[in-house]
């Protein structure tokens, strides 16, 4: 039923439907099996931020914020990230306890390619272009559920792996 609504509501006063790139009929059938899939609230959730996703309208998003901590992780790294020449840069770092740098370039986040960990957020985002990535995905990049998260950073040239100690209750 949340997906109907949900769908409904956009179908009636979402003023974009003609320059989308898909269908949005198609996608309602294309979401219907996977939300009868779930089992749960985050399923149903995470199914709803993925159609939403397709509207390309950085104005939609969850505003649940625990829903947010469960998709994303409760931990962050106290530091903000840029893009910049297609990498994933350390831009500020917050605190005295956390060992990276301005400009440290991210390579993995717990051994995974960053690039990775970000196509997997993107697919439940809705953004226009990518300037609209940046602002939206980069805030939930280098978070996890866990306490410390690793870091494959590439500083002076040089690959260096740190494990940080992640900060919770995050403003975002």
């Amino acid at each position: 039923m949340g997906l109907f609504r949900v769908w409904n509501a956009l179908e009636y006063y979402f003023p974009y439907f003609d320059i989308m790139e898909e269908n949005w009929h198609e996608l309602l059938l294309q979401y219907i099996p996977e939300m009868m899939e779930g089992s749960d609230l985050e399923s149903f959730e995470l199914t709803i931020l993925k159609l939403t996703a397709h509207l390309h309208d950085a104005h939609v998003r969850l505003t649940n914020w625990e829903a947010v901590n469960r998709l994303m992780g409760k931990y962050a790294v106290p530091a903000d990230l840029i893009r910049a020449d297609g990498q994933f840069v350390i831009k500020q770092v917050y605190g005295t306890d956390c060992p990276l740098q301005p400009g440290d370039v991210v390579l993995k986040q717990d051994d995974q390619p960053i690039e990775e960990v970000a196509a997997y957020f993107t697919q439940y985002f809705s953004v226009p272009n990518e300037e609209k990535l940046a602002n939206k995905v980069f805030t939930f990049l280098l978070r996890s559920e866990n306490q410390t998260i690793s870091l494959t950073v590439l500083r002076d040239g040089e690959e260096k792996n740190f494990d940080i100690q992640g900060v919770s209750n995050v403003p975002y």
